[in-house]
């Protein structure tokens, strides 16, 4: 199994801090997308800036489900190269082309409970 690196701590997502985005996003966490999530995230400090000043004080904690509903928004909001905003585009991204993944995210809510859902994911 591939390890997180230690030289790019921001970028990449230990294995409990995974399993919250997934379970952020109702998804099941699997060890082969954690694999490959690592292995591109590895690769992104090349290609982005790292954040700094309060982008970077957002993004030591670690992530739980409290701290990636509030920086899933702030990062779409006003921090687009946030760290955040990878860790999520990239564990969506990945399980749209697994099978279990693409099942589980094609089931979107509809009708009355778009509503319902926005709320809980609001207040989670």
């Amino acid at each position: 199994m591939m390890m997180k690196s230690p030289l790019f701590p921001l970028w990449q997502p230990d294995m409990q801090e995974y399993s919250a985005v997934c379970r952020y996003l109702g998804i099941s966490p699997n060890t082969h997308i954690y694999e490959k999530l690592l292995d591109y995230l590895g690769k992104v400090p090349f290609r982005f800036p790292a954040p700094t000043g309060f982008s970077l004080y957002l993004a030591k904690p670690r992530l739980t489900l409290f701290r990636i509903a509030r920086m899933d928004m702030a990062s779409k909001l006003f921090f687009p190269d946030h760290p955040v905003r990878h860790i999520l585009n990239s564990v969506i991204a990945l399980h749209e082309c697994d099978g279990q993944g693409y099942a589980e995210l094609s089931t979107a809510p509809a009708g009355w409970a778009v509503p319902v859902s926005l709320f809980g994911w609001g207040v989670s």
